[in-house]
């Protein structure tokens, strides 16, 4: 089992990636309430002890969004990250297992074109490389939009392969 942990809803909206200030705030507000999560489920379900405790679930689950400061410590890439490294850390400390995280992306090239917010699926690999350098993530399971936009079968290869990411 893995125990996911809590991402504010209001941070799910898109409109904060464009707004470095506002995004500090609340990572910096989310922090201190996923500490306190791992703390108290760490405790609740003897997770240390617990066999069938396999490790944690990280809802950040953002797409693939432009960020128009991805050299600037202030761009969402970099926000995230930091975030997660202290998240991860936060799990760690408590217990020892690995982590994941599941990131999610617009399959239909056709979203893509037309919509300034989203980036194809060379430059989603680019941000999201940098989003997981050096957070401690042990695994990325790659939301695939299949459900959301209805994509057929024989259309997975086509729309899915092109996001894989090539994170060492």
């Amino acid at each position: 089992v893995f125990i996911g942990l809590r991402f504010d809803e209001s941070l799910m909206d898109s409109e904060f990636l464009s707004a470095p200030e506002e995004l500090s705030k609340r990572l910096d507000d989310e922090l201190p309430r996923n500490i306190a999560l791992v703390k108290r489920v760490t405790t609740d379900y003897r997770l240390k002890d617990n066999r069938c405790f396999a490790g944690w679930y990280l809802p950040v689950e953002i797409a693939n969004y432009r960020d128009d400061a991805l050299q600037s410590e202030r761009g969402w890439v970099r926000q995230l990250s930091r975030f997660t490294t202290k998240l991860v850390a936060a799990c760690k400390a408590e217990v020892e297992k690995p982590v994941a995280v599941s990131p999610f992306f617009t399959g239909h090239f056709n979203d893509i074109h037309g919509r300034s917010d989203l980036v194809a699926p060379d430059i989603m690999s680019k941000n999201y490389t940098e989003y997981l350098k050096g957070t401690g993530i042990n695994i990325v399971m790659l939301q695939d939009n299949v459900g959301v936009s209805r994509i057929h079968a024989d259309d997975v290869e086509r729309y899915v392969r092109p996001y894989r990411l090539s994170v060492e």
